[in-house]
């Protein structure tokens, strides 16, 4: 490369850039050591720059992926996909937080014996997502069942005292034996 003085009007010195050389210390991460030349220390420097850029980004990959349920058709670079997933990220994140009270792609309503009313916001939760819904129906069916548990073991129990109480009474019969008494007045 030739100096140049870029059209100013003063004169260049022509001096080559291999004729200056590096007077600063000896830098071990890129090899460059004390009386390299200027040309070998731009080189070394531009050769470091050029690998941390190549090994930062991937510029203009190949994309050939499925995007699935995505909102976006035939994505041509990373900045469309990533668009489309972080929109669909922020659509569930929200669907799957609210608290319905219309009608909201993606919730199913509550009958009303699983409506509740949310502890933190004090509102009537009258629909939930399918995984909230499912889990909510999970814990009703726990519930139900323990409650079924306790009545069959409070029958049992109670069919095992009626029985000592029939043993005592039963059994019957049409007679009585009962102790007539006669009081005489005078």
């Amino acid at each position: 490369m030739i100096p140049s003085n870029n059209g100013k009007v003063e004169p260049c010195s022509h001096i080559s850039s291999n004729c200056v050389v590096w007077q600063g210390p000896d830098i071990e991460c890129i090899n460059l050591c004390n009386g390299d030349t200027v040309s070998d220390v731009v080189s070394k420097l531009a050769t470091e720059v050029c690998d941390i850029i190549n090994a930062s980004c991937t510029c203009n990959p190949t994309l050939n992926i499925d995007v699935g349920c995505l909102t976006v058709a035939d994505p041509t670079n990373l900045d469309q996909v990533i668009d489309a997933i972080i929109s669909q990220v922020c659509a569930n994140s929200s669907a799957s937080t609210s608290v319905a009270v219309g009608s909201v792609t993606g919730l199913l309503n509550l009958p009303e014996c699983l409506q509740y009313t949310d502890p933190t916001s004090g509102q009537l939760v009258t629909q939930l997502t399918l995984q909230n819904y499912v889990t909510r129906l999970a814990a009703k069916i726990c519930e139900l069942n323990n409650a079924i548990n306790i009545i069959n073991t409070s029958l049992t129990n109670f069919e095992s005292r009626l029985a000592i109480i029939e043993a005592c009474v039963l059994p019957c019969s049409n007679e009585t034996n009962e102790v007539q008494v006669i009081h005489k007045l005078q």
